[in-house]
């Protein structure tokens, strides 16, 4: 018996889902539509849910940076979505394999929603 034989690695399937949610950003052309609909037109492609996108810096006004949430229930990762306008460039990754500062502030900010939300 080999690792095949007991379905796929759950780290593959978490960046297999990663890179389907980047091809479902990308081919909703998110510099022709913008990006906030971009994003929003792939994470419902995909069954994704957005917890902020946002531009980080006002000397870039054509970068965005936002995190997603996505794969299946039991398996839910966030990840971040990077675009880049002047660069025509999207990427999505893991928060776990992301060197931003923003995906390590990301779950507290997501815990402290769910709190007010469930506060609310």
């Amino acid at each position: 018996m080999d690792k095949s034989d007991y379905g796929p690695d759950p780290v593959d399937s978490v960046l297999l889902e990663a890179v389907e949610l980047e091809l479902a950003l990308q081919s909703a052309m998110p510099f022709e539509n913008g990006c906030e609909n971009a994003v929003c037109e792939a994470l419902a492609r995909s069954g994704g849910a957005l917890l902020f996108l946002m531009r980080p810096d006002v000397g870039e006004p054509d970068h965005w940076v936002g995190v997603v949430f996505f794969g299946a229930d039991d398996e839910t990762r966030m990840g971040l979505v990077t675009i880049s306008e002047k660069k025509r460039t999207v990427a999505v990754e893991t928060l776990e394999r992301s060197k931003s500062p923003l995906a390590r502030i990301a779950p507290a900010y997501a815990a402290v929603l769910t709190q007010l939300q469930a506060a609310a």
